[in-house]
């Protein structure tokens, strides 16, 4: 009989106030919806497990464990710990993005794994062993898996819920125990296809919308649930999508909650869908700031990255109709991708900084291009001897060189930074040789950081 349930989200190691994700209150309200008293479910992140919740271990009959692969070392740091005080007395099972491309890295550490959209298949799961089903039942589970002898047992594929309107809102216990920025996601999906993004081994590229009332029913739900909200952020892959969708929200929230227009709102946006109505219903909407890839300044880049679906000149025209409807803009650039020369690199410098002196770009930042299971980049690195059993999964945990100027208040260089890289043993695809590429970063960056600093502090007050 399963009574009492443990869910942790690996976060990092030793921060104060962790970075919240969704999944895992996803998972608790879903149980408590459509088994309403059944369980007794706790919310855990890694370092409040490791310190408190890892002594009780025992108490817990389930544990799941939702990570993303540069955090897979801690989901089975986090699993040994659990053996080590209770044994195989609680079923471990992991989920999440990272073994669901690739299922085969699941060690003797976790009983079972979980691939694709997890509510349903965890509800299913739990109950299967409420009733005390045998290891065939439970493999007869869509998206359920185990591994046993070294080879993976699976069950049925599991199919996405159709109507979203169907899962309740996700539990936010934790974002009120670290005051964590509030954050929803509306939609689950994305129509494009990008080389380097793996948010699609999870939702597939059919985007699946709520009824435009829930939207504000959600943020509602958020002001009951937190407290001092200073600003929204929606996590969608694309905020609302199309010109359509936000004016049927923009109805329904005047209908319902007038007053959450006042709320300051963030999104993702996509170059292509910013045009002069879209940015003006998401001005009506509350939102102050968008958030875009725009990868690339190099057209063959581009091309590469997104199989043709930007071009330069789209990225350009977003960040000028922003401007001319007043709707702050900021994004991000990837460099280190290994089909990439000097000349292209330069390019994506000069256009960022083009735009961040002429205050048309609040911020952006340039990431180095970190192969993730599932994606084009990670063949190519796996490609280079890289074994998995001993594989350091921290390495993909990659801080860019603002993050890491943050960090160290200011006072480093971009050779400092890359030399922390080097010793953190973090990836570098890149086609041009390291030390060039470095004196070419050493160029922009203090520039782009410069220009960048006073509203980074702004920025940071949320």
């Amino acid at each position: 009989m399963i009574s009492n349930i443990a869910l942790v989200q690996t976060t990092r190691l030793g921060t104060s106030r962790p970075e919240i994700g969704l999944a895992t209150g996803y998972l608790k309200s879903y149980l408590n919806e459509y088994r309403p008293g059944k369980y007794q479910i706790d919310l855990f992140e890694s370092n409040s497990f490791l310190t408190e919740g890892v002594k009780r271990a025992g108490e817990y009959d389930v544990i799941g464990i939702s990570t993303v692969s540069n955090q897979f070392n801690t989901a089975k740091q986090i699993a040994r710990e659990i053996r080590a005080v209770a044994g195989r007395k609680p079923v471990v099972i992991l989920g999440g993005v990272h073994i669901s491309s690739l299922p085969h890295t699941l060690t003797d550490d976790f009983d079972w794994g979980a691939k694709g959209e997890g509510e349903r298949t965890f509800m299913e799961f739990v109950d299967a062993l409420d009733r005390g089903a045998n290891e065939d039942e439970l493999l007869a589970i869509p998206g359920i898996f185990r591994k046993k002898n070294g080879t993976v047992a699976y069950g049925p594929r599991r199919e996405l819920i159709d109507d979203i309107n169907t899962i309740p809102f996700p539990s936010r216990e934790l974002f009120k125990k670290y005051r964590s920025v509030p954050s929803l996601i509306t939609a689950r999906g994305c129509p494009y296809r990008c080389d380097f993004c793996t948010n699609n081994l999870l939702w597939e590229r059919k985007v699946r919308k709520p009824q435009p009332g829930r939207v504000a029913e959600e943020i509602q739900f958020l002001r009951r649930s937190l407290d001092d909200i200073k600003v929204v952020v929606f996590r969608d892959d694309i905020i609302f999508l199309n010109e359509n969708y936000v004016r049927d929200v923009l109805e329904r929230t005047k209908e319902l909650y007038p007053d959450i227009l006042s709320i300051p709102k963030v999104g993702y946006g996509h170059v292509n869908h910013l045009t002069p109505g879209m940015v003006k219903l998401l001005k009506e909407y509350g939102v102050t700031k968008v958030l875009c890839g725009f990868e690339s300044a190099s057209e063959r880049i581009l091309n590469i990255l997104k199989y043709g679906s930007v071009k330069v000149a789209n990225n350009q025209r977003a960040i000028d109709t922003c401007n001319e409807y007043g709707l702050e803009i900021g994004g991000n650039f990837i460099i280190g991708v290994p089909e990439e020369t000097e000349e292209d690199v330069r390019a994506t410098y000069e256009f960022l900084l083009k735009n961040l002196r002429a205050g048309k770009l609040v911020s952006a930042s340039s990431s180095m291009l970190t192969p993730f299971p599932g994606e084009r980049y990670w063949d190519i690195f796996t490609r280079q001897g890289v074994d998995l059993e001993t594989f350091d999964w921290s390495r993909l945990d990659e801080p860019g060189f603002t993050t890491f100027y943050e960090d160290n208040a200011g006072d480093v260089t971009v050779k400092q930074w890359w030399a922390h890289r080097e010793s953190m043993g973090h990836t570098y695809l890149g086609g041009i040789p390291k030390e060039r590429f470095v004196d070419i970063l050493q160029e922009y960056e203090p520039e782009k950081i410069e220009l960048q600093v006073a509203y980074l502090k702004k920025d940071r007050k949320y």
